[in-house]
């Protein structure tokens, strides 16, 4: 995962975007971030969303990699994501977030 790569870029904008998680994990909060700035009509709302973009690619590599430990040296440590909190009105989210043109 390269963060000049455009077809990562233009995915990564559509999940940023469109999709939603019922637990707060670190996408979802990235999400809710977008969901602050998506009325933004000046360049602030192109630039917020492109570090956005930036900060869900690392988070996809960082979750890869602890996957990887997990698999690789049966890595214990931590919770699972056991411990996420639910979040509210999870349908509600997404379908206002399928609205949105990209």
């Amino acid at each position: 995962m390269e963060l000049n790569d455009k077809n990562l870029r233009k995915m990564i904008r559509k999940t940023l975007m469109y999709q939603a998680n019922s637990n707060q994990c670190i996408c979802e909060t990235l999400r809710l971030i977008y969901d602050e700035v998506a009325d933004i009509t000046d360049g602030r709302r192109e630039r917020v969303l492109e570090n956005l973009i930036d900060a869900m690619i690392m988070a996809k590599k960082m979750s890869d990699r602890l996957d990887f430990y997990y698999k690789t040296y049966v890595d214990k440590t931590g919770h699972g994501g056991k411990k996420l909190v639910r979040l509210q009105n999870y349908d509600k989210k997404l379908a206002m977030r399928r609205t949105r043109k990209l």
